[in-house]
């Protein structure tokens, strides 16, 4: 499976999947156990880390939706900061947007509120699912079989069948 195919199954995610892929990526490749508190009045915050390596506290924001990203991204790590203590931030889209704007987006978060920022939409999630080989945990998230890798038959056996 190639990176533009993971990223359309992570850009046709609906919300409930795409918050499963975020704590799968969160788990496997940031090695974080994040609490979904996803809710009205979250402080900006649809999971909290309580305490990563360094004892900080963590807010994660996840979004699907495609207007407005980066000032929804900047705003819910101000409300983080200010009403959670945040001393990390998280943003997630499942929109595919450009690495540049992406890291412009951590850059403003990092120097307007001193607030350290890692902002990934879905190129920089299915490049994630790619190098862990995420790909059947990504499938039984949205739903799909898994297959079972095929094995090889021995020549053996099929001289066998053959001759039966």
């Amino acid at each position: 499976m190639n990176q533009e195919a993971i990223e359309n199954l992570i850009i046709s995610s609906s919300r409930i999947e795409f918050n499963e892929i975020v704590k799968l990526i969160l788990i496997e490749d940031f090695n974080c156990s994040p609490i979904n508190v996803d809710a009205k009045g979250d402080g900006g915050s649809d999971f909290i880390i309580l305490n990563d390596s360094a004892s900080n506290r963590v807010a994660i924001q996840v979004t699907i939706q495609s207007a407005n990203w980066e000032s929804k991204a900047f705003n819910d790590a101000k409300k983080a900061q200010e009403k959670l203590s945040a001393k990390r931030y998280f943003f997630f889209t499942s929109m595919r947007h450009e690495s540049k704007s992406m890291r412009s987006l951590e850059d403003r978060i990092s120097a307007n509120l001193t607030l350290p920022a890692k902002c990934l939409s879905a190129k920089e999630i299915a490049g994630i699912i790619i190098e862990h080989k995420l790909w059947d945990d990504l499938h039984r998230i949205r739903g799909f079989p898994i297959q079972a890798p095929q094995r090889e038959i021995d020549h053996r056996e099929m001289l066998i069948f053959f001759h039966e």
